[in-house]
């Protein structure tokens, strides 16, 4: 009576809780995720921390038919299919948390799904079928499926193929999920090089190849210029700090007599003042 009453709750919670939105990978807050050995779950940005997707780990092959297709072509759809479905993990998470699934396959563009394996197509030539081998994107919770249509020239030959496929992995399917990648932040000396000469404040001599000009109009003029010049992850408005001033400042020499100086070839360069960041691996599935 106990399992009757859960999947009666879980049938309603699947019915009333199909989405209708596609959603992308940037819609998904992987901050927030909870993983076990079988899935991952992770949450909609903008929604409930209990409305969110999943990614499983735990795929199964699944293998339908052979059945007759037409003109004598039959055909085998293998199916890649999450065993949470199937031995209740899913089921519990979803009651356990009172989550809502929004019953989409997510993925990164470069996810490689349901493609044959070396091994199949292999076996396909070696006993001379005609086929043709074509992955499609699955119906969720299955992630994708190879549907092989093929014409065996004898029972043998087609027995074997059939058995081959239901005692061997036949589709390849990897991809991972990683944080998203931070961009470098850079100084633009030379903009604020030319804003000290528009102001009048340095100038540029050709035999030393320098900027040169007084240390307190720089220390001043510097100051008042917008935050975006120094770090480009700003806006116009930000407020400048100190520190990012301060980078500036120490390209300079200073004399003994408050002058200050910047050679040509520091005053041309963009200086990476934040180097990008690589993104945190989140999930890999491979199978």
């Amino acid at each position: 009576m106990k399992n009757k009453i859960k999947y009666t709750l879980l049938l309603i919670s699947t019915i009333y809780n199909v989405s209708t939105h596609a959603f992308t990978m940037s819609d998904i807050d992987f901050e927030n995720r909870i993983e076990n050995d079988s899935f991952l779950f992770a949450p909609v940005y903008e929604t409930t921390s209990n409305k969110g997707a999943f990614w499983y780990k735990d795929i199964k092959q699944k293998v339908i038919g052979p059945s007759n297709s037409s003109w004598g072509i039959k055909k085998i759809t293998v199916r890649a299919f999450p065993e949470s479905h199937v031995d209740n993990n899913y089921s519990d998470f979803i009651l356990d948390n009172n989550i809502i699934d929004v019953r989409e396959n997510i993925l990164p563009d470069d996810a490689i799904l349901c493609e044959a394996t070396e091994g199949l197509v292999e076996q396909l030539n070696r006993l001379e079928i005609y086929y043709t081998l074509n992955p499609n994107l699955g119906n969720y919770p299955s992630l994708c499926s190879l549907q092989l249509k093929y014409q065996a020239n004898n029972e043998e030959k087609e027995n074997e193929i059939v058995e081959y496929i239901k005692n061997n992995n036949v589709i390849k399917i990897n991809y991972s999920i990683s944080s998203s990648v931070t961009p470098s932040v850079l100084m633009n000396v030379p903009d604020l090089v030319s804003l000290l000469v528009e102001d009048d404040v340095i100038s540029f001599d050709d035999n030393e190849k320098i900027y040169t000009g007084d240390a307190f109009e720089i220390f001043f003029y510097s100051s008042k210029y917008p935050s975006e010049f120094y770090r480009d992850d700003l806006n116009n408005g930000d407020e400048l700090q100190f520190i990012d001033w301060k980078r500036f400042i120490d390209l300079y020499d200073i004399s003994t007599s408050a002058q200050m100086s910047i050679d040509e070839d520091v005053a041309n360069e963009v200086i990476e003042i934040v180097p990008n960041g690589n993104g945190e691996e989140i999930l890999s599935v491979v199978f």
